[in-house]
């Protein structure tokens, strides 16, 4: 799906400033980055939980890993949700030259850039040597976490519907991945 070519301008701009949001928010980069190293490194240093494995960082991993993407998701989320209902953002929508539907097209735009990128290293893990079932677990993870926030963000019901098919198929995809070392 693409918006209408006299509004691609503006959508890209939204956009744009969407994905440098993200990138500027230290609370995100924090809890992508910065807690799960510390995590990692501290337990791999530290021989304090039970595990069948040798390293104990093949055990934790997959676990930081998700726990960064939960965190991140709900921080961002509840951080949007504060700003956009403080400052009354869908009342002033009327007035601003973007309006709610390019709006809601740029932050979609993003879930959709995301998606792709996640889909080029979900590709990138296949058709690498060793072991990617653990990557490629963590990935589909973030998949379905792009969908579902395509799915909260869009009020548009054929947008939804391509949402909730990318779900079933991660579902799908997640099954068979489970077999994967």
């Amino acid at each position: 799906w693409r918006p209408p070519v006299r509004h691609r301008g503006l959508v890209v701009v939204q956009l744009r400033a969407e994905l440098r949001r993200v990138a500027a928010n230290g609370e995100q980069l924090l809890l992508t980055l910065g807690i799960p190293v510390m995590l990692l490194v501290f337990f791999s240093l530290v021989d304090v939980l039970p595990t069948d494995t040798k390293e104990p960082i093949d055990f934790l991993a997959p676990g930081i890993l998700a726990l960064a993407t939960m965190s991140t998701a709900m921080v961002s989320l509840g951080i949007g949700t504060g700003f956009e209902r403080s400052y009354h953002v869908l009342k002033r929508l009327g007035t601003t030259p973007l309006g709610r539907p390019r709006l809601i097209t740029a932050k979609i735009g993003e879930e959709v850039v995301r998606l792709r990128s996640h889909l080029a290293q979900f590709r990138d893990a296949l058709n690498s040597a060793g072991e990617t079932g653990k990557m490629l677990d963590f990935l589909l993870q973030e998949l379905n976490r792009e969908a579902n926030t395509t799915l909260s963000k869009s009020t548009d019901l054929s947008i939804k519907e391509a949402a909730l098919g990318i779900k079933a198929e991660i579902e799908k995809i997640r099954e068979q991945v489970q077999n994967v070392e």
